[in-house]
């Protein structure tokens, strides 16, 4: 495998780190949105409430102008695979953590580039980039680093059938999202990126909201804080919209293992976010840890797909 021009110069790689930085917002969002007492189920019905409207413009808009003609089963597939990206990996990941603790619960979900390089290896008979899993290993062992100190801190000594019933949740959920990112490098040269991402989202808020509205009632979404409002219409622009489409961009562009690789910083962002905006501290084995990742990130930059 040789080494060419960095990625650093692609606009692939820009638009999943900007992609990924804007994710991890969500998780900031969502703990100041918690001072309120708002329940998690709600919060994200109102997410797709403010989403959905601009992804059905979107995808309106990308359908009348794309320039091939659309087959049913391609947007058959595409919704089925929203479904596993935005649907089945969210409501497993928040299901599990009725199970396993939060910090506990983000180590094990981070493992779901492992999940994309093993499908499109063994499904899509793609070539195993030895330099791309050397520094896969290396990302995760600087995220260890970063969550390690939360992660040990906490009494693991009675493990139940609870929670390793909650790790396989989670395990579930990150390999929910790499059937969709594997998906989506496979499908997505046959449409636009917009007209893929509105396509499978629009399908995944259905899917949430008929699952809302088994369990609530209408009016009990104007029931709410005036802030959740604010900070569920924030996490809809800010940690759903604009990131879905540049990650796939980046994905069409870079593939989906780049693309899953690139991803795994999100937690740095959230570790980032939290200590400005929420005034948490990083010590010195998460500093460590923070840089080593970042080092990480850059030679994958510098990692020809091929």
């Amino acid at each position: 495998m040789s080494v060419q021009k960095s990625f650093l110069f692609d606009r692939g790689f820009w638009y999943l780190l900007v992609g990924s930085g804007l994710f991890a917002l969500k998780g900031i969002f969502i703990k100041l949105a918690y001072q309120y007492d708002v329940d998690t189920t709600e919060l994200i019905a109102l997410r797709m409430i403010f989403s959905l409207p601009i992804y059905i413009i979107i995808l309106l808009y990308s359908w009348k102008t794309h320039t091939t003609k659309i087959k049913g089963e391609l947007c058959l597939k595409i919704a089925v695979l929203g479904l596993f990206g935005y649907y089945f990996a969210s409501w497993l990941d928040l299901y599990a953590l009725n199970f396993i603790p939060a910090n506990i619960g983000r180590v094990v979900l981070y493992t779901y580039p492992t999940f994309v390089l093993l499908i499109s290896t063994f499904f899509l008979k793609n070539s195993l980039q030895k330099r791309l899993v050397i520094l896969l290993a290396t990302i995760y062992t600087g995220l260890l680093f970063v969550l390690g100190p939360s992660v040990f801190k906490e009494d693991l000594g009675d493990i139940s059938w609870s929670f390793l019933w909650g790790v396989l949740l989670t395990l579930g959920s990150g390999l929910s999202y790499a059937v969709y990112l594997v998906g989506a490098d496979v499908l997505s040269s046959r449409v636009s990126s917009k007209l893929f991402t509105s396509l499978a989202i629009t399908a995944a808020s259905v899917g949430i909201l008929i699952h809302y509205f088994s369990l609530y009632s209408f009016a009990n979404l104007f029931e709410q804080p005036l802030p959740v409002y604010g900070y569920g219409l924030a996490i809809a622009i800010f940690s759903t919209v604009l990131p879905s489409f540049l990650i796939t961009s980046g994905i069409i562009r870079l593939g989906a293992e780049m693309g899953s690789a690139m991803t795994t910083v999100s937690p740095l962002f959230t570790l980032v976010f939290a200590y400005f905006l929420l005034n948490e501290t990083l010590t010195l084995v998460q500093s460590v840890g923070f840089f080593i990742v970042l080092i990480a990130v850059y030679q994958l930059s510098l990692t020809k797909k091929g």
